[in-house]
């Protein structure tokens, strides 16, 4: 029996400013693996554009071609914060999206694969609207809405900033 691995290989540059746990960095690890299986993908820290609130921002490169772009950010939830990831194509539509960290007792189910991917494939045209394109989650209520509008504001500003060249 001939068993196949496959490993992403992720080169993190200027990452000393941001950091996440462990477990955090798997999610990413395994968001990417599965976007681009196989081979490296390095990422390239831009930093946070002014204007965009977000922590870190990075592009992704295979062999020095541009893939896309990888943000990282927090939003409140009903008494804490929660971290996010979100993973764009060079046209910044969605690719992936994860919570990295979610510290509520409730809620938790955001960070569901099945709800998460209700944000692939969407770009600045879509609503991102709450119980409308976007299915949410009773007892995350909340969660939901902040992460929806989040993950659309986000979406907008860098669509804007690639119209004005800066992507």
């Amino acid at each position: 029996m001939l068993v196949v691995c496959s490993f992403i290989l992720i080169s993190f540059t200027g990452i000393n400013d941001f950091e996440l746990s462990k477990s955090a960095w798997k999610k990413v690890e395994k968001s990417m693996n599965d976007l681009w299986p196989g081979f490296p993908v390095d990422t390239v820290g831009i930093g946070a554009p002014e204007g965009l609130d977000i922590k870190k921002m990075y592009q992704l490169q295979h062999e020095q071609a541009a893939l896309g772009y990888m943000v990282f950010g927090d939003a409140p939830s009903r008494y804490d914060r929660f971290d996010f990831m979100i993973i764009y194509d060079m046209d910044f539509n969605i690719l992936n999206t994860n919570i990295l960290v979610y510290r509520e007792n409730y809620g938790g189910e955001i960070s569901s694969k099945r709800w998460l991917g209700q944000f692939e494939g969407k770009n600045y045209k879509d609503k991102f609207k709450l119980d409308d394109d976007i299915v949410g989650i009773s007892g995350a209520t909340m969660s939901c809405r902040i992460a929806s509008e989040k993950f659309k504001r986000i979406t907008v500003k860098l669509h804007e900033m690639k119209v004005q060249g800066k992507y």
